[in-house]
């Protein structure tokens, strides 16, 4: 990354270009805030051209190595300048950006000193930082609120990090709390794609006795989701499901990360297993054989409805639409089966495996671009039942005397409670 001054601009267009091309920046499309690409924590620098930002896109800056930036977010300037005061610290002049909200964001450069800063949440001193596995909003973007657009305030040069906030990045310094804890992070329920009962459970917890059941089933289906660990904690500390939790006090995180574990491992256990056959055989079946993979491993999670064109997802009880996109971020599982081959192949430090290795690498990095997933999509919804996921239509319940409720089915015929299924032919 260069430390040339941004230049002026007129446009977003021009400013993302700038980031990207002259300040080598590493850039994402973003939603509002919110990254829009799959695994974008993985991806590498890229020139403004291959991106494909439209008129009306934002963009967001991955910090970390990938742009060689660490970032001091301030979003209470009253409570960051008593933190300054009340620690001794100062803040050295650097190029810096005004958010949406009228908060700052402080660019510095990311050390290379073989050590990783990530982020950390510094909220009652009024700052987050955002290191390893964050992003910032780009300068030129709108904020998707307050319909204001980050601002370029101070265009000199990105300096390097004030110790202070290298040790609370590290998580070495004294006033920071929990610092092997992942930072808790607040979510969206509406942005998790849930079904209805389970946002029930968060938004109204469950009576004495049947919390414990009611919060594994809770963490089942976030970790089921792709939450991170902090916002599950988020949801805990901010929901009523989350009373048990807080009733613990202060050991509560540790108690939480415990049962999110066994959730993980829960959800491993029943995910179908990928075998070296598989995956030998897939590489040499090209996109067929990523969506033959795909297929095996998200069979009664995912279909695609032939007659109304459309991806459904199972949410525990019932199918619904698949509205947030999952089922192509999903294709990322895929590539991810290859890369752990080639990393358990190499840990093997076997010649004989080196071409081998190199072709499951490259399959990775093929399949985390979105022209290849939407491909790999495509093929997955192709085809007859047992080779695909592709349905009819006609295989959804028709029969008049079935109920379907938030918590389960109803056979009307006898009241009785019938297993629940992810499809139920009629």
């Amino acid at each position: 990354m260069t430390n040339r001054a941004f230049k002026a601009a007129e446009s977003r267009q021009d400013i993302y270009r700038n980031l990207a091309d002259v300040q080598g920046l590493t850039l994402i499309k973003l939603n509002g805030k919110e990254p829009f690409e799959p695994k974008w924590t993985e991806i590498g620098h890229r020139d403004y051209d291959d991106i494909g930002f439209s008129d009306r896109d934002n963009a967001g800056i991955v910090c970390g190595m990938a742009s060689k930036l660490l970032v001091l977010d301030i979003d209470d300037n009253e409570l960051f300048q008593d933190a300054l005061q009340t620690n001794g610290w100062d803040l050295p002049e650097t190029f810096t950006v005004k958010t949406g909200r009228g908060g700052y964001h402080y660019y510095f450069r990311y050390p290379e000193d073989g050590r990783e800063y990530r982020n950390r949440a510094c909220q009652t001193m009024g700052f987050d930082i955002r290191g390893e596995g964050g992003q910032v909003v780009a300068p030129g973007s709108v904020h998707p609120e307050t319909q204001n657009t980050y601002i370029t305030e101070n265009k000199t040069d990105i300096i390097a990090a004030p110790e202070w906030l290298l040790e609370l990045a590290e998580g070495n310094h004294k006033t920071v709390s929990h610092d092997e804890e992942p930072a808790l992070e607040d979510v969206d329920l509406d942005d998790l794609n849930l079904g209805p009962w389970i946002i029930t459970s968060i938004l109204e917890g469950a009576e004495k006795g049947k919390r414990s059941e009611a919060i594994w089933k809770v963490l089942l289906t976030l970790v089921g989701v792709g939450c991170a660990d902090g916002q599950i904690l988020g949801v805990m500390e901010k929901h009523p499901i989350g009373e048990k939790y807080r009733e613990k006090g202060s050991d509560r995180s540790g108690w939480l990360l415990g049962q999110i574990q066994k959730a993980r491992d829960t959800v491993s256990a029943n995910q179908p297993k990928v075998t070296s056959d598989d995956l030998k055989n897939a590489l040499a079946k090209s996109e067929q054989g990523d969506a033959d993979l795909f297929v095996k491993m998200f069979r009664g999670k995912f279909c695609y409805d032939s007659s109304e064109k459309k991806w459904f997802k199972f949410n525990g009880i019932t199918w619904e639409h698949d509205r947030c996109n999952q089922a192509l971020n999903s294709v990322s599982k895929v590539a991810d089966e290859y890369l752990n081959e080639a990393k358990r192949l190499s840990n093997r430090q076997d010649d004989d495996h080196l071409d081998y290795i190199k072709a499951l690498n490259e399959r990775y990095g093929r399949l985390n671009k979105y022209q290849r997933m939407t491909h790999v999509l495509t093929l997955a919804a192709s085809g007859d039942k047992k080779s695909s996921l592709a349905i009819s239509g006609d295989e959804w319940n028709a029969d008049p005397w079935i109920l379907g409720c938030k918590n389960g089915v109803v056979d009307l015929n006898g009241f009785a409670n019938l297993k629940l299924t992810p499809l139920r032919a009629k």
